[in-house]
């Protein structure tokens, strides 16, 4: 874990990661010691919570607290890129902490040019919000900054 906290997102680490990411994250990395695989994106694969879409919390635990916690860990697993959930993971997760969180540690200038431009061509907030979610989405899934997305990426995402 010492590596993962080290490359903390400064977003995240910036609110007070010893009471809220340490916590998240040592419960997260103690569910994926219960998973067989190489890396954390197999042992993520493996717990079938990838699959499960908006359904994952409810692979690890009903409490509420614990949900919470999960999700914090989620966050900071997929922006440190341990993992790269689906597309269909990622269409079925509302989460705005993890697409702000993205925002502000990936492309930060590419995603506010495309907001800027979204916002001149008169589009609502709610449509330029999707549309800056649906970037989001393709830069974790392919693991690649915006401006290297290609027409592949774009045209025909893999799951």
């Amino acid at each position: 874990m010492g590596i993962l906290a080290v490359r903390l997102p400064p977003s995240l680490a910036r609110l007070d990661p010893v009471t809220h990411y340490t916590p998240a994250l040592n419960a997260w990395f103690d569910w994926l010691d219960h998973f067989s695989g190489d890396t954390y994106q197999a042992r993520w694969v493996a717990t079938g919570a990838d699959a499960d879409g908006a359904g994952w919390l409810d692979v690890l635990t009903s409490n509420h607290h614990q949900r919470a916690r999960y999700g914090l860990a989620l966050t900071a697993m997929v922006c440190c890129g341990a993992i790269r959930p689906s597309y269909p993971f990622l269409l079925a997760v509302s989460s705005k902490r993890l697409w702000s969180t993205w925002r502000e540690e990936h492309d930060t200038a590419l995603f506010s040019r495309i907001a800027a431009a979204s916002k001149a061509l008169g589009r609502t907030p709610t449509k330029t919000g999707a549309t800056l979610i649906d970037f989001c989405r393709m830069s974790i899934r392919t693991g690649k900054p915006l401006h290297e997305l290609t027409c592949d990426d774009l045209l025909c995402p893999s799951s």
